[in-house]
């Protein structure tokens, strides 16, 4: 909720909308009042950075702790939880990926925290991964193919946003960003390598 209601609305409305990127739930949590409900003073400039690590991070211990293939494959994990784990985890990645565009938010800090991440991400979700696991099987296939082209899409989404990140590492010659490139781009061809594998 946070990620999809607070943090999204530092993306510019017409990049939101041309990404097909909408809010997730609202918040209902009893403890806030609705003066509390609109405040979050930890998120500024001077904080983004920090807040924006935080997130990222999370995102990728959940995938890693929450939606291993062998949460899925002992049967700690349903699949129909899974599946709409993974549809949460992927506008979450693309959210952040976005993030990267707003130029008055991006700075080294942030792109270094979004190509390390970001290629964690991308790892995560084509290597021993439970989302590849419930499209590898034909039953399960039918299942969820459909809406999980939409997952995909979303990722694809955020992958392209990652590669703006070299652009930017070039122009400033950034060898921290410039030394990250290599893999970051590995990661991304494979990605795109191991969907289109999964489609045909």
């Amino acid at each position: 909720w946070l990620l999809a209601n607070k943090i999204s609305e530092l993306v510019p409305e017409d990049e939101r909308r041309r990404s097909k990127i909408s809010s997730l739930e609202s918040c209902h949590d009893k403890d806030l009042n609705d003066d509390e409900r609109s405040l979050f003073m930890c998120f500024s400039k001077a904080t983004f950075a920090s807040v924006y690590k935080v997130l990222f991070c999370s995102l990728n211990d959940t995938i890693k702790n929450v939606l291993s293939l062998q949460a899925i494959e002992r049967g700690k994990l349903q699949h129909d939880e899974c599946f709409a784990f993974w549809k949460v985890a992927a506008s979450s990645f693309c959210l952040l990926t976005l993030l990267i565009r707003v130029k008055e938010l991006r700075n080294a800090s942030v792109l270094l925290t979004a190509a390390r991440e970001g290629r964690s991400f991308l790892q995560s979700f084509v290597v021993k991964s439970s989302f590849m696991y419930l499209l590898s099987d034909e039953s399960r296939f039918a299942r969820y193919g459909a809406e999980a082209s939409a997952i995909l899409k979303t990722v694809q989404i955020g992958n392209r946003s990652l590669q703006n990140i070299s652009a930017h590492a070039k122009s400033t010659k950034c060898t921290s960003l410039l030394k990250l490139l290599p893999q970051l781009r590995a990661t991304s061809e494979q990605f795109i390598r191991t969907v289109h594998q999964l489609m045909i």
